[in-house]
Parts: C-alpha cells; sequence; structure tokens
C-alpha cells in the first residue's frame, strides 16, 4: 500500500500463465489455479500489478468479478486474446493516460525479429492519491512480456520500450516476464542498466547476485533445478528509475495448495520509496 508519510509504493509482476487448459497443463490448468492466483495477488498487496499470459476470454470475468478494491486496465490484445495489463488500487492511483507498444519495428501487432509470437508493453501514466506524495503527483508503470525463443526480440523489444519512456519525465517502474535472466549476461538487461534502470531484487538482495533464484519453476515448486543451458531462471523482472528500493522479494506464500501452484512462475513484489531530488 502507498504510504503517503514514507512515499512508498509497492509494485509486483506475475506471469499467471492464465490462458492454460487441461490439454496444456493437465492438474495444472489455470481454472484449477484462478482461487489461488486470487489469493496470491492480494497477498501481495501491490499499489500496481503487472499481469502476463493474461487471457481476456478466458481470465477477465474471474478477476473482475475478485480483485476487490483493485481496478484492471486490460492494454491492447495480442494473439488469441493474450494482454499484458496492469492491476492497480485504485484508492491510492488515478489513471491519467495510458498507451501501448508493438515489439514490431513496423509498429505492426504481429511477430518480429523472430518472435514467435506477438509481443507488446502496456503503459499506464498514473497520478499519485495525494498528489504531494512526488513532486508532480505521477510516476509511470509498464508491463511487458518478452519473446521466450528469439534474443533479438528480446533486445529489439526493450529499445522500443525504453526509447517510450523516455518521453515521460516520471519515475519509472518497468516490470515482466522478459524471458531471459536477469544479470550481465543478458543484452536486455544491459540495455536498461544503461538507461539508467536498476533491477530491485538484485539491488535488495545484492549478496545473491551470483547466485540467483529461479523465477520460473516449471510447477515444480523448490524441485525445480533450471537446465544448465538456461542459467538461473530469474526471468520475471521488476526495473525501476527514480525510486529506491527499500526491498523486494521473491513470493514463495500461497505457492502450494496441493496440488496447486498459483502459476509456472513466482511472482515478485517489491517496496520503492520515492526520490523527489
Amino acid at each position: 500500500m502507498l504510504d503517503t508519510e514514507s512515499k512508498m509504493l509497492t509494485v509486483g509482476t506475475f506471469n499467471i500463465r492464465g490462458w492454460s487448459e487441461e490439454q496444456h497443463d493437465g492438474i495444472n490448468a489455470w481454472r484449477n489455479r484462478a482461487a489461488l492466483t486470487i489469493t496470491t495477488i492480494k497477498g501481495m498487496a501491490a499499489d500496481c500489478l503487472g499481469l502476463q499470459e493474461f487471457s481476456g476470454n478466458k481470465n477477465l470475468q474471474f478477476y473482475t468479478d475478485n480483485l476487490d478494491g483493485h481496478e484492471l486496465h486490460l492494454g491492447t490484445c495480442m494473439d488469441d486474446g493474450r494482454f499484458n495489463p496492469i492491476v492497480y488500487n485504485s484508492r491510492n492511483l488515478r489513471i491519467q493516460g495510458s498507451s501501448a507498444i508493438w515489439l514490431n519495428q513496423n509498429d505492426e501487432p504481429k511477430p518480429d525479429w523472430g518472435a514467435q509470437e506477438t509481443r507488446s508493453a502496456t503503459l499506464v501514466n498514473f497520478e499519485y492519491r495525494p498528489t504531494h506524495c512526488v513532486s508532480d503527483g505521477n510516476i509511470l508503470f509498464v508491463n511487458t512480456h518478452l519473446d521466450h525463443r528469439s534474443e533479438l526480440a528480446q533486445i529489439e523489444g526493450t529499445k522500443k520500450i525504453l526509447q517510450r519512456v523516455e518521453r515521460y519525465p516520471y519515475p519509472t517502474v518497468v516490470v515482466g516476464d522478459q524471458n531471459t535472466n536477469v544479470g550481465h549476461t543478458s543484452v536486455a538487461y544491459d540495455l536498461f542498466l544503461q538507461a539508467g534502470f536498476q533491477e530491485a531484487f538484485i539491488n535488495a538482495n545484492s549478496t545473491m547476485e551470483e547466485d540467483l533464484p529461479p523465477t520460473f519453476h516449471h510447477f515444480k515448486g523448490e524441485n525445480y533445478s533450471p537446465p544448465s543451458n538456461h542459467g538461473t531462471r530469474h526471468i520475471d523482472w521488476i526495473m525501476y528509475r527514480g525510486f529506491t528500493p527499500q526491498a523486494c522479494d521473491i513470493v514463495y506464500e500461497y505457492q502450494l495448495q496441493p496440488p496447486h501452484y498459483p502459476s509456472d512462475h513466482y511472482p515478485k513484489v517489491a517496496n520503492l520509496r520515492v526520490d523527489l531530488e
């Protein structure tokens, strides 16, 4: 929750794998996990939360009915009715403007740069309530999901996102399933660093930088071991600029309600302090 005295904002990211059915995930189909995802989201208590793999056809009514005090900004529709929506606390934040970016060199809703799927980013300019929390009362929150096959698509998509956020002179958070390991072996990650962004989990847990725990776990939880050629699988990021991280955690609570996990990804949540100078 936003604290007007400490000027804190809680943000998060959560790939819910909301499109999945029994033929894809068996007992882990979304309908069997739906209630557990809601429990997880409520437990995170984020002011802004980016969801990935959200199906407008399968998920929209359920989340609209069950978010309790939070609103859902869908963004733009991609392949198969999927979205990168933003869940936000409407008691603390008000949408001042929103837009979407097609991660395509011609700004078209189709795959590019070798991507397997159409990719996009959802941007929302939020005003704080009350506005005196920051000097101009605004933050920019971006939610995306980079391609899982093409490194070139990850790189070029990141460049497009960074070009767009430069239009906004506000403290900025970019979250999402980036499908590339956070750290210095990722070109996309390096691009964020060059643009002045930092990753909340790394900065709040600096002793773990060389041995980051996975955020993807393939519905195996603590029994998951990333393949040696896939790095740490710490692929869900919270990048920020204009904030100072106070804490950032992988959300392990609510993660097992036998035989289900909320998703094949662990969510991440961060408490960020607004920098006024």
